[in-house]
Formats: C-alpha cells, structure tokens, sequence
C-alpha cells in the first residue's frame, strides 16, 4: 500500500501552525477540533476520485489535434495517469486550505476568550471557505453584529455571504483545475510534435502578477525546463490567465526571443502605468 497523500500528523501540525499564526501561539485545542483532523485526511482520497474523471474529461477534451489512432491508447492511459496525479494534488491543497481555515478561525476564538460551542459556531459558519474567504466572512457577521440587527437578520445575511463565497472559491478552483489539465496535457503535446523551447505569454496588461511577469521575462527556455515562478506550464496561481508558446528548432529562436522582448516591455508598460 502507498503512504497515504497527506498523515494525520502532518495534517495536526498544519492546524497547530494556523491556530498559531492567528495570535493564539501555545493555545490547548480542544480535543474535539483535533478529532476532525483524522475525518478529513480520510476524506482525501475520496475527494480525490470524485474529481478525477472530470479532470481525464477536461485534458481528453483539450487535445484537438489529431491523433495516430496507434498512440491513442497509450495517451489515454498517459492522460488517465495525469488526471489521477492531479486530483490527488488538488485534494490534498483543498484539505491542506481547509484545515488552515479551520485553524486559523480556532486561533481568533481563542484570542477572543470564546468558548468551544461558539468556536464550533464559527466554524460551521465559514464551512469550506479558504483562509481569506473565512475572515471576510467572519469580518462581514461582526459588522452586522456591532449595526444592531436582530440575530435571525444576521443568520440570513451571513448565510448569503457565504454561499456567495463558496461558489466564487468553486469557480476559482475549476478555472485553475481545468488550466492545469489543459496546460499539461497542452505541453505532453508539444513535446510529442517536437517542440524543444517554451515561452511564457502573460496578457500584457496591469493585472499580470510579478511571478507572471519574470516568467515571460525569461523569454524561451528548454521545454523541460522551470520557469522562476517554479512551475512548467500554466497556471502560476489561481486566476491565472497565461499560456505557453512553443519552439520546434533554433532557427526559431531569434525571433522568439525578440517577440518575448516585446511582450515584456508591454507588460512592465502596463504595470507601471505607462502608455505600450
């Protein structure tokens, strides 16, 4: 059997670091918090079947060009070994951001001298939001709390701003999901075709990212090698809307590397808030 995808103990000290990083440093979690830890690693691999064929779908879906029927098979099985790599990938992060929620929200609860039902009441308040989500919510019920609305106004108001939350998270992630099979699938692709070089095309405008920006900075590279944002391929980060151009020989190159150049410049324009 393989070690499991991520331990309890591992999954424990995520929790202890963000009860931490929350203020509450040495805090005694209540026991009952900690029997979570061990539900949720058991739920990762679940997690991660559930989204696998989605992910097999969205990768078999992004290949339009054509394929010898005689390698066919063994893409299929190329592409069902990388949707099974990325699933389990993506449930991992989701458990791991999850538990940072959960930490992060106990932490708060301790700090504020609160005890463990209200501590429980917050959690189940900010229920499958990521850290950021979870204390813009929590943020938005104070604020409701301190106008004076009775608490039934404030339940029904909070309970909108979360599945609001929720279903912009949701999105985010099958955004990133689908540009991570698309973009590796994309690359197994061009290899396949012969392409030796890889350049990184951001938008060119303000919203492009500083590790976005170095990317596309580097102009072509190796086509196995690492962009400085450390990742092969699209996407940098979630939301991220960037993509790959190939190179199949040297004779390429030149003008590769000239058409990068003026990406770049476009972009740092755009950032900095210069006219292109």
């Amino acid at each position: 059997m393989s070690d499991p995808a991520l331990t309890k103990d591992e999954a424990e000290s995520i929790l202890k670091e963000s009860v931490a990083a929350a203020g509450a440093k040495g805090a005694a979690i209540p026991p009952e918090m900690l029997d979570w830890v061990g539900y949720m690693v058991n739920q990762v691999d679940l997690t991660a079947k559930m989204i696998e064929q989605d992910l097999y779908e969205q990768i078999r879906a992004s290949i339009t060009a054509p394929i010898d029927p005689k390698a066919l098979k063994a893409a299929e099985e190329m592409w069902r070994d990388q949707a099974r790599r990325q699933a389990q990938t993506l449930a991992v992060d989701m458990t791991k951001q999850q538990l940072r929620t959960i930490g992060e929200t106990i932490g708060k609860g301790l700090i504020d001298g609160v005890g463990p039902k209200d501590i429980a009441r917050r959690l189940d308040v900010v229920k499958d939001l990521d850290p950021q989500r979870a204390k813009s919510l929590l943020d938005y019920e104070q604020k409701l709390r301190a106008s004076g609305l009775s608490d039934d106004e404030i339940a029904k108001q909070v309970a909108r701003k979360h599945d609001q939350l929720l279903r912009d998270r949701r999105e985010t992630i099958a955004r990133t999901e689908a540009r991570q099979a698309t973009a590796e699938a994309g690359l197994e692709n061009a290899k396949t075709r012969g392409a030796r070089f890889k350049v990184w095309v951001t938008t060119q405008d303000a919203r492009v990212s500083d590790e976005c920006q170095g990317n596309e900075a580097e102009g072509p590279i190796p086509i196995d090698q690492t962009f400085s944002g450390g990742v092969d391929r699209p996407p940098q980060h979630p939301n991220c809307r960037c993509s790959l151009a190939y190179i199949t020989s040297d004779e390429q190159l030149e003008r590769a590397q000239e058409r990068a150049e003026r990406r770049a410049d476009k972009t740092e324009a755009a950032k900095s808030g210069e006219s292109a």
